[in-house]
């Protein structure tokens, strides 16, 4: 049993060190799989993950593609999120409701995506306040063009 841990010990190390995604995956797989036959659990092999949902965590250490879900404040910063994501990983985007996106990334990338949309959100919210400024703007010279129209179209009505 001790020679079985120590092989599994093994290939938990090449699942987390190795330097190539498609072993790591591989090595990620081949020890769930064996973890399951053997009722081992991760936590016997190494105690850093003696903690809930013990199979993503070794995912994420492994830096594989996992899915994970943000809720942003708005439906723009949602699309915002949404653009920078899918520009690194394609496809990796479903729009659960409104501003709720469900993404599939590896760490590093939603690492990276967070920076960014921190560099950009204030950028932003700057550029809506100036849209919806514009926008009450035009909806105003619209509003009075058509009050004007109606009081007009009911000048000439009593004239008939």
């Amino acid at each position: 049993m001790e020679d079985q841990r120590e092989q599994l010990r093994r290939v938990l190390q090449l699942a987390l060190h190795s330097p190539y995604e498609g072993e790591r995956a591989k090595a990620v797989a081949l020890l769930l799989q064996r973890l399951e036959t053997t009722r081992l659990t991760l936590a016997d092999l190494d105690a850093s993950f003696n903690v809930p949902f013990a199979e993503n965590v070794l995912k994420e250490r492994a830096d594989l593609v996992c899915d994970f879900e943000v809720l942003l404040k708005s439906r723009e910063e949602a699309l915002l999120y949404s653009g920078l994501i899918e520009a690194l990983v394609p496809a990796s985007v479903t729009w659960l409701e409104g501003h709720h996106l469900l993404c599939r990334a590896t760490p590093s990338v939603r690492r990276k995506i967070e920076a960014l949309f921190q560099q950009h959100v204030n950028s932003l919210q700057r550029r809506l306040i100036a849209a919806q400024k514009q926008a009450m703007q035009e909806y105003q010279v619209r509003r009075q063009i058509l009050f004007e129209r109606a009081v007009t179209a009911e000048l000439e009505n009593t004239k008939s």
